[in-house]
């Protein structure tokens, strides 16, 4: 099989925009731009485009794929040759990505994906859209079996996001790129600003009131425009070994997750979603991310719905039981105060240095509020902890901005660790840590924070044996 011929011009077309533009922003001078320039970079443009199209066409003449029974076979290169045979067995996931061009021209990116692999086994740029979707019924029939296959391919969505749902988590989400890329706003709005204060005359600080404004701005509406696309029509299936999901406004994708691959599954809830009643489920799975992700380490499984239901869904994946967080210490919320009032102080000797140093004044009783201030976050942190013991899965629960209750089958439990640090120590309190194979570099284990010393080895003991008795 080949790649689609709309991938010749299609790649050819994005290699020489990427030329174009760092050329632009490396050495382009605005002021020296005329007719001769533009004459210049018309015909080099046109020259360097037709040597890429060469390029993509030798490509893609050399690029070869096929389905076997065992394998997925791939011939390719153009100065070097290149025969690679992957196992239809290894491959998790075929997945199928879309953005609008590609839709329009009628093609596909498709992503093999295999397990223990960080990064993609394979991709295919580009092929016609149906025959995209060929790759992945054949790969999963073969994997599965054509009778398998047939039944489930008749199944209704696992679950299937509603336009109510979709607006409340377009609403209640706040998305970490669009925020850090809309602090990229900061110097531009902060420049165009300065040039209104010569215009009109407006203060420093009213400068940086306006270009905070425009960030915050800028960060909210982005962060709706963003989760609305990336999650519209978001369906959730359940195909034989596999959670399947499809979702996208503007980037299509299609893909699947490996159920033995799950790891740990998550429900978190910031303090809108609960305010609501709604919440998120998040898988997170073993060297492992579809698509290569843009996401890495857990992966939305549903991006929101009523709470309830998304408990419901969480049993079904994991097939877990009912559970009743219990309560920490009651030592906790005096550790959480007294940390949150060293920030306080910090926070407080830093704005009186401040004040002296540019001679102005600060009200005392706005930095004493810092203090029942310190109380309430303590006492919310400390509420906002748990743990529950079952018989096949430890349950944990931490946070208050982004609140996280993570369900652990003791049998993927890699390491347990009781663990203290010097603050803990004086109060006898330990933290005892799951160490899983679904953690990302960036991501945290789950753990009970702040057990009693007592309560937190008996607890150690009574985990290890449940992990030794579910290996058996």
């Amino acid at each position: 099989m080949k790649l689609s011929k709309l991938s010749i011009p299609y790649r050819s077309a994005q290699a020489l925009l990427t030329v174009l533009a760092f050329g632009f922003f490396t050495g382009f001078d605005v002021a020296q731009f005329n007719y001769k320039v533009a004459a210049v970079i018309l015909g080099g443009s046109t020259v360097l485009f037709f040597g890429i199209l060469t390029w993509f066409y030798l490509v893609w003449k050399n690029y070869n794929f096929e389905v076997t029974e065992d394998t997925f076979d791939i011939d390719s290169g153009v100065l070097r040759k290149q025969v690679r045979e992957i196992p239809l067995k290894r491959i998790q996931n075929v997945d199928v990505r879309r953005n609008v061009i590609h839709r329009i021209l009628g093609i596909a990116k498709v992503n093999l994906e295999t397990a223990g692999g960080k990064s993609t086994e394979a991709s295919l740029k580009y092929v016609d859209f149906d025959k995209a979707k060929d790759i992945q019924k054949q790969v999963r029939r073969l994997k599965q079996g054509l009778e398998e296959y047939e039944n489930e391919s008749k199944e209704e969505p696992l679950f299937e996001i509603t336009n109510k749902e979709l607006g409340i988590l377009s609403l209640t989400s706040i998305s970490g790129k669009v925020v850090a890329g809309s602090f990229a706003l900061l110097s531009i709005s902060g420049a165009f600003f300065s040039h209104i204060k010569s215009v009109i005359g407006i203060s420093g600080f009213v400068i940086a009131m306006l270009s905070f404004l425009v960030v915050l701005l800028v960060s909210l509406f982005g962060s709706v425009a963003s989760n609305f696309s990336r999650f519209y029509d978001f369906k959730l299936f359940r195909r034989g070994d596999s959670l399947e999901y499809e979702h996208g406004l503007i980037n299509r994708s299609e893909g699947s997750i490996p159920l033995e691959k799950i790891q740990v599954v998550s429900i978190e809830e910031n303090p809108l979603k609960r305010q609501f009643g709604y919440a998120t489920l998040k898988v997170e799975t073993a060297g492992y991310g579809p698509g290569n992700q843009e996401n890495t380490g857990a992966e939305v499984a549903v991006p929101l719905a009523e709470r309830e239901h998304v408990l419901n869904l969480s049993e079904k994946v994991m097939e877990h039981n009912g559970f009743d967080i219990q309560s920490i210490s009651d030592k906790a919320p005096r550790r959480y105060f007294g940390r949150y009032m060293i920030v306080s102080g910090a926070f407080s000797t830093l704005t009186l240095s401040i004040a002296q140093f540019t001679s102005t004044s600060v009200n005392p009783v706005y930095l004493a509020a810092l203090v029942p201030v310190s109380a309430v976050a303590g006492y919310l942190k400390y509420t906002n902890k748990g743990f529950y013991e079952g018989k096949k899965f430890f349950y944990t629960r931490n946070g208050f901005w982004n609140r996280k209750t993570s369900i652990v089958p003791y049998y993927r439990i890699q390491t347990l660790i009781n663990q203290e640090t010097i603050f803990q120590k004086r109060l006898g309190l330990s933290t005892l840590v799951l160490d899983t194979a679904g953690i990302s570099v960036f991501g945290s284990n789950p753990k009970v924070c702040d057990l009693d010393r007592e309560v937190a080895e008996n607890l150690f003991v009574r985990v290890f044996e449940s992990f030794r008795s579910s290996r058996k």
